[in-house]
């Protein structure tokens, strides 16, 4: 899981209670890469926002006994002054993988 503090660590601790699934959390990370680290060996399941999920993972969720969990909120902020074309093509690809 993330550390304390993060949305995404506490929408996944809450949907796990409120549907009475016992858990422990057997590893915490500031970075993404940390957990998929643990993920990736075997060692965990991690909770993740589906434009983070690696296409070579295996996404578990209600069919494997996991409640939904929340959609995170995420907000792209630019400058007024940022209509330049790369920062036009980069907030474009941001978007488009955070659709996913």
């Amino acid at each position: 899981m993330f550390l304390p503090g993060s949305v995404a660590r506490k929408n996944a601790i809450r949907s796990l209670k409120q549907a009475k699934i016992p858990y422990r959390t057997s590893y915490e990370s500031p970075s993404l890469l940390g957990l998929l680290s643990m993920a990736k060996a075997g060692l965990a399941i991690v909770p993740l926002a589906r434009c983070a999920d690696p296409s070579h993972f295996s996404l578990l969720g209600q069919a494997q006994g996991l409640p939904e969990i929340p959609a995170l909120e995420m907000v792209l902020a630019r400058s007024t002054g940022s209509k330049r074309p790369p920062c036009e093509f980069l907030a474009e690809k941001i978007l488009t993988g955070l659709r996913r």
